[in-house]
């Protein structure tokens, strides 16, 4: 699924506003440089890392 978007975001020409961070323990250290966080997954608890996320960027 990645490489798939990957190659959606190279074909609307918008690698350079894009940057895939992958798996990371640090991400509250990037908060606060994203416009927007995208974050697919089928057993993290999105709603909490959405307010975790929001309450950051304060």
């Amino acid at each position: 699924f990645k490489k798939e978007i990957e190659i959606k975001v190279k074909k609307l020409g918008i690698s350079n506003s894009v940057y895939f961070a992958g798996v990371r323990g640090d991400i509250e250290k990037l908060y606060s440089a994203m416009d927007i966080m995208l974050m697919p997954s089928l057993f993290v608890r999105t709603t909490f890392c959405c307010y975790r996320s929001s309450m950051l960027r304060a």
